[in-house]
């Protein structure tokens, strides 16, 4: 059966606390993983001074903790994706010790992990330089997360200890880059909405792409010939009547019956009770014959097509065109448009110790 969902060009949007939730879910993973393995260091680690400071971005400074925690997230993706299992301690060996595209994984995590912490910080720069500060739901959710961390890991003091071995953090070093990862968040949305974008780019964009954002939604009644694989096939004769009752359903909805009352009565989809009978689909995702009817039929109209499941009874519901497609497009260009001038930040000058980054054995 098709997708049913509508389509959104602008993809989809994921709130930045769900992110902050995913990164906590990461750290109290790794903890629990790694936190027995792990001899703490007192408070040496806990100390911010320059000896820490692997980066210098707009003002802001991105420490060797910051790293290390921005890392063993993107670690733990990485070893999930490859289903490592990570209290198998050879299993794990051999995975960091094999190269990715020629290079060791551990570096081109650590590339990464910086990339991503010079984008927050610039954002935060930005966030300040706008007065963008968090609100009283902001700093709930935080306060959320850490008392999530807190319980997870047997209160504050066995907390505060699984943070300063993992990471070289205190608790409040953990609010900190919570607090900063919502911010930097905070500030892109709000800076991505603020963009202007002229009605002729979106006019443009809409014209050059119409195979992907001009839409169209239609109601479908499917009379079944497929079978399941430990079925037998249908006979022809069987087929045939198939069609006979198809052909009358379409008769009956011609002749003005409610669509939807005979959806209910002769829809033999599965999945109709829990989706509906309506699709919704742009020309780039949709059949031949379904495209070259549905994108030329009028508002209402019927017809019947057969495809591989067996008979579909189809009626032109909605016709989705520019106003539909034009918030969804001005979305696009506006994160194109962050997207161009976030580039041009990460250009401006900065300054970073790689001896340090270099010297940081991040797979322990």
């Amino acid at each position: 059966m098709q997708e049913r969902k509508l389509i959104n060009i602008a993809g989809v949007i994921m709130k930045y606390s769900k992110f902050i939730s995913f990164i906590l879910l990461t750290v109290i993973t790794f903890s629990l993983v790694s936190c027995s393995n792990k001899k703490t260091d007192g408070d040496e680690n806990k100390k911010v001074d320059e000896n820490n400071i692997i980066a210098e971005v707009a003002g802001e400074k991105i420490t060797v903790p910051e790293l290390r925690f921005v890392f063993n997230h993107i670690r733990n993706v990485w070893e999930e994706d490859a289903n490592v299992d990570r209290t198998d301690k050879k299993q794990v060996k051999e995975f960091w010790e094999t190269e990715f595209e020629g290079k060791k994984r551990e570096d081109v995590i650590k590339k990464e992990s910086l990339e991503d912490l010079i984008e927050m910080k610039i954002l935060i720069s930005k966030a300040k330089e706008e007065n963008i500060q968090l609100d009283e739901e902001d700093n709930e959710e935080i306060d959320e997360l850490l008392r999530q961390y807190i319980e997870t890991n047997g209160g504050e003091h066995l907390a505060e200890i699984t943070l300063n071995t993992n990471f070289g953090m205190s608790l409040e070093d953990y609010r900190k880059i919570n607090e900063e990862l919502v911010l930097s968040a905070k500030y892109k949305k709000e800076a991505v909405k603020n963009i202007e974008i002229p009605l002729e780019d979106i006019e443009k964009y809409y014209n050059e792409n119409i195979d992907e954002v001009e839409m169209v939604t239609i109601k479908y009644i499917l009379i079944l010939t497929e079978t399941y694989p430990d079925e037998d096939p249908l006979t022809e004769e069987e087929i045939e009547e198939k069609r006979k009752l198809a052909e009358n359903v379409l008769n009956m909805a011609q002749n003005g019956e409610d669509f939807d009352a005979l959806s209910q009565e002769y829809n033999e989809d599965p999945e109709v009770k829990l989706y509906g009978n309506k699709l919704t689909f742009s020309r780039k995702n949709a059949r031949e014959d379904l495209k070259e009817w549905a994108f030329s039929a009028s508002v209402g109209e019927l017809t019947m097509l057969e495809v591989p499941a067996g008979f579909m009874i189809l009626k032109l519901s909605e016709k989705h065109g520019f106003d539909f497609a034009s918030e969804g497009i001005k979305y696009v260009l506006q994160q194109e448009e962050f997207e161009k001038r976030l580039k041009q930040w990460k250009e401006e000058d900065f300054t970073i110790n790689q001896e340090l980054i270099d010297s940081l054995n991040m797979i322990e």
